[in-house]
């Protein structure tokens, strides 16, 4: 059976997913604006992407 995911996705889809989460956590937990800026800019890219799908 396996191990059950704790987001259910299309395996295309998981990697994006996984990134987009894995920046949201971090950008909730620092005070760097810098990171904050980076991260923010990542994810634009993951919406951008996902717009064009």
């Amino acid at each position: 059976m396996g191990v059950q995911p704790d987001i259910n996705t299309v395996a295309d889809n998981a990697l994006d997913i996984a990134y987009k989460k894995a920046l949201l956590d971090i950008k909730s937990r620092t005070k760097n604006r810098f990171l904050t800026d980076e991260i923010n800019i990542e994810l634009s890219k993951l919406e951008k992407k996902q717009r064009q799908l």
